[in-house]
């Protein structure tokens, strides 16, 4: 189900068609989106998660690096932190390399449990 809330169209579970198009790994859309609504990069659906996190999980390289780049232009920008711990928990090794190059360094890097990006790899396997 979708609704427009406040000029946003949000699903369910509040993911906005930025969410859905990272999620999906489909860049164009994504592009399309961002130059018309960038500043929606830092919507949160109902798990707190942002777009740059969903694209992440799915190890979706050239959406986190388009996202990286609409962070940069509409926000301060650099906070990787939830998308660097949902790319090492799913394994996907370019997309944390990436994250990495941009936010500088991993060191007391941890998520809300005090779980750091290798123990969520290595808790899956990676």
């Amino acid at each position: 189900r979708i609704s427009n809330s406040g000029g946003r169209v949000v699903g369910e579970y509040r993911a906005t068609p930025l969410h859905l198009a990272a999620c999906k790994g489909n860049e164009g859309a994504l592009e399309v989106l961002l130059r018309g609504c960038g500043r929606q990069a830092q919507m949160t659906d109902v798990w707190g998660r942002r777009p740059i996190d969903v694209a992440a999980a799915c190890g979706h390289l050239a959406c986190v690096k388009a996202l990286v780049c609409a962070e940069t232009e509409h926000e301060e920008g650099g906070n990787y932190r939830a998308a660097l711990l949902c790319a090492a928990e799913a394994g996907h090794l370019d997309v944390f390399e990436y994250l990495v190059s941009q936010r500088g360094e991993t060191t007391g890097l941890v998520d809300g449990d005090n779980v750091t990006p290798l123990m969520k790899a290595s808790s899956r396997g990676h």
